[in-house]
């Protein structure tokens, strides 16, 4: 899945490792986050990411059906 966030970031969920990856405006890679795993803050098979104008940042979890919100100024789930 491809997101933009505020300031024109753009978001890619990594599904293979698990893991949400930042670019800048220009298409930089910035940092990512995220990682394999079953407690808050962990990624476990994604299936699908929306991100919202204020930056933040859903991500549906094919496990449990769980769906976690994180923010782009802090990526620890909330």
């Amino acid at each position: 899945a491809v997101g933009f966030g505020p300031e024109d970031v753009v978001l890619v969920l990594d599904r293979r490792r698990h893991r949400l990856l930042l670019y800048d405006s220009d298409h930089v890679f910035v940092t990512e986050f995220g990682r394999l795993g079953e407690r808050p803050g962990d990624i476990y098979h994604p299936v699908g990411m929306a991100v919202t104008p204020d930056g933040h940042v859903y991500i549906v979890q094919g496990f449990e059906g769980r769906v976690q919100k994180y923010r782009l100024t802090d990526t620890t789930a909330e």
